[in-house]
């Protein structure tokens, strides 16, 4: 009897814990969440019943193990967290990722928006519908499509650069073709982006999508001059301003 107490306790413990490993969990109360633990399979973020909108903060350690998911104007900020599968935006919500990774795809729909700085991606990143993404840094293993709208400032995709009746800006210098809208359909773009990113990525064009290429323009700091350095400037024109006068008064009869 005993040890089969005991083998039914820890049947009950482990399922116990399978269960609460393995459930989604929903942010709906218009509040801000720091999540750094492991919260299961699915997440989801909506507003409140009055409309306020909900922050779920992912930072380090925290760990979202299927898909996790942004709806109404909610929010979701990947802070150095993890999502295994894929993190999707929808409605007009905002999703950032300042660092972490996502195992699958990133993609955004309807009027969303995404605004990356440096994430791994194992797939692909999209912008679909009217969505938009600033991407200004990070790895995409596979594909960027858009067809919403995409400005890119960084980040090196490990496959092809689509705009699939979308458009992309892509701002740098030096690329291997001229600046403004891309004439071809298919080809490849090399150049460098404005972050410093080598880009050396076939491309193509379709349904009515475009890709532009424009300048980035870099100022010298060497040439800027300081705050310091304006206001000696200003005191010095005003000295040679007191002297010319003063020798002008000297000079009158």
């Amino acid at each position: 009897m005993w040890n089969l107490s005991i083998h039914s306790l820890y049947a009950a413990m482990f399922f116990a814990l399978t269960t609460w490993a393995s459930a989604d969990m929903t942010y709906n109360d218009g509040e801000t969440h720091l999540l750094s633990t492991d919260i299961g399979l699915n997440g989801y973020v909506y507003d409140d019943a009055l409309g306020n909108a909900t922050t779920v903060n992912i930072e380090t350690g925290g760990v979202v193990t299927q898909h996790f998911s942004a709806y109404d104007d909610s929010q979701i900020l990947l802070n150095g967290g993890n999502i295994d599968y894929d993190y999707l935006g929808y409605d007009n919500s905002f999703i950032t990722a300042t660092s972490g990774s996502v195992g699958h795809n990133l993609y955004l729909y309807n009027n969303a928006f995404a605004d990356i700085s440096d994430i791994n991606i194992g797939g692909w990143l999209g912008a679909l519908d009217d969505s938009k993404i600033t991407l200004s840094g990070g790895n995409i293993d596979l594909v960027l499509i858009s067809q919403g709208h995409i400005d890119m400032y960084g980040g090196v995709v490990g496959g092809t650069i689509w705009a699939s009746s979308g458009d992309i800006i892509i701002y740098g210098t030096d690329f291997n073709m001229p600046y403004g809208t891309v004439m071809l359909n298919e080809g490849l773009i090399t150049g460098i982006l404005e972050n410093g990113d080598t880009m050396y990525n076939l491309f193509e064009i379709s349904s009515g999508g475009s890709i532009t290429l424009v300048e980035s323009i870099s100022v010298d700091p060497a040439i800027v001059p300081t705050p310091s350095a304006l206001i000696l400037g200003t005191i010095g024109l005003g000295m040679a301003g007191w002297l010319k006068r003063k020798r002008m008064a000297c000079l009158q009869p």
